[in-house]
């Protein structure tokens, strides 16, 4: 009778713990939104579309109300981040260099509305559309 009651206070606890400790990690990152990026490659003095995928964004690009959080998988050096408005307008610039496994906070400063987030190195644009 012992072994039945513990198994069941173990089946009803365990779940009860996986949801609480699960709730605490998603409380960490409540306000942040993903952008999602596309490539765009640098062409023969054009900026344009390549005709294929890409196969892999090393760069992943968050926001809340106050700033942008960029992460990368690898290091990526002269890095141009630009937010503009809705009708091209140049809210915030800025040069970083991107670290391996550390997330770049920048203040965004601006107000609501509809922007689009561009990030340039080498050759390759990337740009997300995201709304505050």
């Amino acid at each position: 009778m012992k072994k039945i009651l513990l198994l069941f206070l173990l089946s009803v606890w365990m779940p009860a713990m996986a949801v609480s400790l699960d709730e605490e990690k998603q409380s960490e990152n409540v306000n942040k939104c993903m952008i999602y990026l596309k490539a765009d490659t640098y062409v023969r003095d054009n900026w344009g579309r390549d005709k294929r995928a890409p196969a892999f964004i090393p760069i992943s690009a968050f926001y809340d109300t106050d700033n942008l959080y960029l992460n990368s998988c690898y290091l990526v050096e002269n890095t141009a981040v630009v937010v503009k408005d809705k009708w091209g307008n140049v809210m915030y610039e800025a040069d970083v260099e991107l670290l391996t496994d550390k997330e770049i906070v920048l203040p965004l400063n601006v107000g609501e509305g509809n922007y689009t987030l561009e990030i340039t190195y080498g050759s390759i644009c990337l740009s997300g559309d995201f709304e505050i």
